[in-house]
């Protein structure tokens, strides 16, 4: 049996990255300078992009974020392929393998944007790896009747 997701709850539910404020800011609401607050991992160009924002999780290097800034592209990946968030949806009990497949894919991603600057086949190949991947471990969660 098949079980559908809405995609804004798999959204809110994304791996968070750490973030801090640089500065105070005032819209919509108050927030005080050197704030730190949790954010998804799908928002993390725009944050990159962000001069008020500092990330303080690990899973991008400074250097990374520079270079992203320096080779900024208007493209969204966040929108290439969202039903790659329903698969993974399966895994958050698991989150060894969540990690593990996010980082991957955040890391090729940001590949695409440092070195080709545009979407190409090699996207979609280094894609179709990552989902029949996490297609195999998610028949063997089935198997174990993990699911």
């Amino acid at each position: 049996m098949l079980k559908y997701f809405d995609l804004d709850d798999i959204l809110l539910e994304e791996q968070k990255i750490k973030i801090r404020l640089k500065s105070n800011i005032s819209f919509p609401h108050k927030v005080e300078a050197n704030t730190t607050f949790e954010a998804p991992l799908f928002s993390l160009e725009h944050i990159i992009n962000d001069e008020e924002c500092e990330i303080l999780s690990d899973i991008v290097s400074l250097e990374t974020q520079h270079i992203l800034r320096a080779n900024a592209l208007p493209e969204d990946f966040t929108k290439q392929n969202p039903n790659f968030y329903a698969l993974v949806k399966y895994f958050y009990n698991d989150l060894s393998f969540f990690k593990k497949v996010a980082v991957r894919r955040v890391n090729f991603l940001f590949e695409c944007l440092i070195q080709k600057k545009e979407i190409n086949e090699l996207f979609f190949e280094k894609e179709k790896e990552i989902y029949n991947e996490a297609l195999e471990t998610l028949l063997k969660f089935n198997s174990l009747g993990k699911l």
